[in-house]
This record gives structure tokens, sequence and C-alpha cells, in this order.
């Protein structure tokens, strides 16, 4: 179904779709994690879907760490306090210390955000780690310059749980939400541990899928056969 008009977090199939790199129109350039498909004539990111490129296996290769604090081990420095006044670096967390982030009565919903240096239009692996404390529903966000979408909801448990995914940075600053849900006033408390931010550097040829936006982790990837390879694509034209 081409021309528009896909639902968000939509999954499109087509019949004999194929891919085929040529070297126009130049937006396509330097970027080898994804291509995408368009309604006619617009660029929009409103208006495209998107093929990501997800893990399967091996043969995905990532870059140095982009948080300059993302283990919490000796402070929280580096990672801004909102809607709350009170986020310790404490013991107990996967490997040494965590951040506690505690619902102090200053505001509903409390967090803390971090920012990562990025490249427009390129591919990130992120991941962290998150155990429930007095509250247990958390919400994960990657904040963009075009949308500030939810990647990751549910509740936390008493054992520390990993949660990964992958996204494509719109800006050059973009940031790492990790969020407690609670109403203000209820003093509540949830840790998370571990945070990673890395630049996808070789993408896994064999997994892709068209996807409408970039948070919906690797569920469901489709393998289209091992000579796809997405770092020699510019752009690509599509034909039945």
């Amino acid at each position: 179904r081409l021309g528009g008009g896909f639902g968000a977090g939509e999954i499109i199939t087509l019949d004999n779709l194929v891919l085929k790199a040529v070297t126009s129109p130049a937006i396509y350039a330097s970027t080898g994690a994804f291509v995408r498909v368009c309604a006619s004539g617009s660029t929009l990111a409103t208006d495209c879907a998107t093929v990501y490129i997800g893990e399967v296996g091996t043969g995905l290769a990532v870059g140095a760490e982009l948080l300059p604090n993302p283990s919490f081990d000796a402070d929280t420095t580096g990672w801004n306090e909102v809607n709350t006044s009170t986020v310790d670096s404490v013991a107990g967390g996967v490997s040494n210390n965590a951040v506690r982030i505690t619902e102090d009565n200053t505001g509903s919903n409390p967090y803390v955000s971090d920012s990562a240096i990025t490249v427009s239009n390129k591919q990130y692996k992120q991941s962290v780690w998150i155990k429930q404390g007095t509250e247990s529903t958390y919400l994960v966000k990657f904040n963009t310059a075009i949308y500030s979408d939810v990647i990751l909801t549910g509740e936390s448990t008493a054992t520390w749980v990993h949660y990964e995914w992958y996204a494509v940075a719109y800006a050059t600053n973009e940031a790492l939400n990790l969020q407690q849900m609670a109403a203000q006033g209820s003093a509540t408390t949830i840790f998370f541990d571990e945070a990673s931010f890395k630049e996808v550097t070789e993408p896994n040829p064999n997994s892709v899928k068209i996807y409408k936006e970039g948070h919906l982790g690797t569920e469901g990837w489709l393998t289209i056969g091992a000579t796809f390879d997405p770092n020699d694509i510019s752009t690509f034209t599509i034909s039945q």
C-alpha cells in the first residue's frame, strides 16, 4: 500500500518488493542503516514508512558508548532531574550502583534525562536495566527533533530485567528519558541501571522490516536474504 496513509506503528506488506541501490536523490545519502518508502513527492517523516535494521543472531556491530555516565556507579552526574528533586546513586544495581528515582512531591511522573551526541539520520542501539521499588510502572522515551515517542512502558519486577531497542536519530543531541509513572505526592521509587546509547556502525544485512516508526525494537524481523547489504544503498526504487 503505497502513497501514504500508513497507521502509527503499522507493518506494511508489499508483494514482490524490490530494493535497488541508486544514486539519487541526495536526501538518502549516508543513511546506510535504513531506507524509506514515501508518499509521492514527499520526504516528510509523517509521509514515509521506514526500513529499520534489527539484530538477529550475529552480524550487527555498534560503536562506543555515547552516554557520559551510563552506569550511575559513582553518582548521577550528567542526568537531568525532571519533576523530582530526589535522584540518587544507590547500591544494589546490576553492576555496582544504580539510579533510584523518588517522587518528591514536586511533580508527577518524575524522570531523568541524559543527552547523547548523535548524527542525524543514523541508527542507534539503546538499552537499560529496570527494577521496581515501591512503584513498578516505568516509561522510557527517545526524544527526537520530529517526535517524542514512548519506546518502552510496562510494569517492572523485583528482579532486574534488561530491555533494548533501535531508533533513528533526527537531530544531533538526542535525549534518553528514564521515567517513573507516579502521582504527585506518592513518594514512590523505581530503579534503572546500565543504560546504553550506541551507534549501529554495521547493520545485520539479513534482518529488515518496514515500520512506520523506529521504536518497535526487534519484534518480528523479516529475513530477506544474505546478499542484501544496507550499507551499499544510498536510496532505492520500487518495482513489481
